[in-house]
């Protein structure tokens, strides 16, 4: 569904849903619910119709936990995509609420410069910035940046859309020499990573 042929992923996707549930029923082990419902949600998502996605989302949520527990990077990274859906319909404030329970939790399980930690810092600033809480969003993009550099590389293309994102931030803000060099700087990686072609088109 990724290349946009929703309406057949779809199909195929309650197809598997009902064949699943009929082997569980039969008694057969094995059988992964959680990442369908999760597949689904994410379809539903895409399609725009995001109370769909969010049921679905849930049931996945309820597998999980009812597996690992509460304490486990699964369910918190279902819970991201929830906050992101959640983003998606609008409720901003929801999304932030379900991000920070997320960061926490990730905090508790994973090394401090995990990269999971990262991107949430990263989608945490985003929503306080959508939310108008520029000045706050501005030490997530901060930690974002320095976990991403550990985890990944100095200059990998996440690295890059997160310099992209504080230089809006800032331009925001009113601070527009900043943020050109932070604009530039993003553009050289990028096209350090994608070629010459990726000034041209982008």
């Amino acid at each position: 569904h990724e290349q946009g042929r929703y309406e057949e992923a779809m199909t195929n996707y309650l197809r598997a849903r009902v064949l699943f549930k009929s082997l569980i029923e039969r008694g057969v082990q094995g059988v992964d619910l959680s990442t369908l419902y999760l597949n689904l949600g994410s379809l539903f998502d895409g399609m725009g119709q995001f109370d769909v996605a969010l049921l679905y989302l849930d049931s996945c949520l309820v597998i999980e936990e009812r597996i690992y527990g509460k304490e486990h990077t699964l369910p918190a990274g279902t819970n991201g995509i929830i906050a992101e859906v959640r983003s998606h319909q609008g409720d901003e404030q929801g999304a932030l609420d379900i991000y920070m329970a997320t960061l926490a939790t990730y905090q508790r399980l994973l090394s401090a410069d995990h990269n999971m930690i990262g991107a949430t810092h990263g989608n945490i600033a985003v929503i306080l910035d959508n939310l108008g809480r520029r000045d706050h969003a501005i030490p997530h993009y901060d930690e974002a940046l320095r976990i991403y550099k550990v985890s990944l590389a100095p200059d990998h293309p996440d690295v890059a859309t997160v310099l992209a994102n504080k230089a809006f931030t800032l331009g925001a803000l009113g601070d527009g020499k900043a943020a050109m060099g932070l604009h530039r700087e993003a553009l050289r990686m990028r096209i350090a990573t994608y070629g010459e072609m990726y000034d041209a088109v982008s």
